[in-house]
């Protein structure tokens, strides 16, 4: 019986920390959706590239969560409103404003996905550490080299608002608990 309840439990907390991720993925595919219809030179960013794969990842990330007994969330949460709401601001800042806190969210993204290794089941870390983490990795490089590449400014370079940004993403992850 004490096997049954630990494994039980150790289900419960994968699929927690999976619904946690996945509601990070959802925030992101959001956040990209928004950051494209404001961005004028999008196309010269990998925009679309970056949410389709966050997109896909939620995917992934519901189908995993199902098969364990889970029932996936449908929205992001208090996370998703406030990194919509941040990328917001970060649009009115222009557009390296916008990059950097996209790339900041794809820090946190990389932070999330690494402390859920440790959280999770042995078969779904093996899933993480060769599915889903190295496409978080992708992404965090795509925004890195946007923010970097030719003539862009380094993040930073916006003034304080990006610094600004991340640090009320910080706080705000660290407030409810995604970080």
């Amino acid at each position: 019986m004490k096997t049954a309840a630990k494994s039980q439990g150790a289900d419960a907390r994968t699929i927690e920390t999976l619904k946690g991720l996945l509601k990070g993925e959802i925030a992101a595919t959001e956040t990209y959706t928004q950051a494209i219809s404001r961005i004028e030179e999008h196309r010269q960013v990998p925009l679309h590239e970056s949410r389709d794969s966050h997109a896909r990842r939620a995917v992934e990330l519901r189908s995993r969560i199902t098969v364990l007994g889970g029932v996936p969330e449908e929205g992001s949460g208090a996370w998703g409103a406030f990194a919509r709401l941040i990328e917001s601001s970060a649009t009115l800042h222009g557009r390296d404003a916008a990059l950097a806190a996209l790339e900041e969210g794809e820090d946190q993204g990389l932070r999330d996905y690494r402390s859920a290794l440790t959280t999770v089941d042995g078969g779904t870390r093996v899933w993480l550490e060769t599915e889903l983490l190295p496409a978080q990795i992708r992404t965090h490089a795509l925004m890195s080299d946007a923010c970097r590449s030719g003539n862009e400014p380094t993040l930073g370079a916006g003034g304080m608002m990006p610094t600004m940004l991340m640090a009320l993403a910080i706080s705000f992850s660290a407030l409810i608990g995604t970080g």
